[in-house]
């Protein structure tokens, strides 16, 4: 008879995926554009007024994120408990960064049809991985007695 695991969470990794998607995202897309052609120099403007203009960015980007990845987080998060409090191979945190890599390709998949992945997909598989490493952080299992006259 296979051992069943029971699962637990605090919520708080969750939390933390759902309000940090969109910084990530940003963070991402800046890397992966930057990948794309590294001979290119990052110039920053010599006066620093920029500065100012990151705090409502950032605002921005936490609000947006959270709102479009509120619901794939959860959905995510009670799917990866329920596999795995049934195989605890779905426990490791490999496990759950593929698991959002691949959910993500799916959507990157079903808006990109010529099978051409751009640059936003890339960072939006990146994005998929990163939060569901955020979720696996709030999850914890422990092992269920076994059930008697099963």
């Amino acid at each position: 008879m296979p051992i069943r695991h029971r699962s637990a969470t605090s919520y708080h990794g969750f939390a933390q995926a759902t309000l940090l998607a969109g910084p990530i995202y940003v963070i991402s897309l800046g890397i992966v554009t930057w990948s794309t052609d590294m001979n290119a120099p990052v110039q920053l403007p010599d006066d620093w007024n920029w500065i100012a203009a990151l705090l409502p960015l950032a605002m921005f980007c936490i609000a947006g994120g959270a709102l479009f990845s509120i619901l794939p987080n959860l959905i995510g998060l009670r799917a990866m408990m329920w596999l795995g409090s049934h195989n605890p191979g779905m426990q490791l945190p490999v496990s759950w960064g593929l698991a959002g890599a691949l959910s993500m390709a799916v959507v990157i998949g079903l808006a990109e049809p010529d099978g051409i992945v751009s640059i936003p997909g890339i960072a939006l598989a990146i994005t998929g991985t990163v939060c569901a490493l955020l979720c696996r952080r709030g999850v914890s299992w422990e092992e269920c007695p076994p059930a008697l006259g099963r």
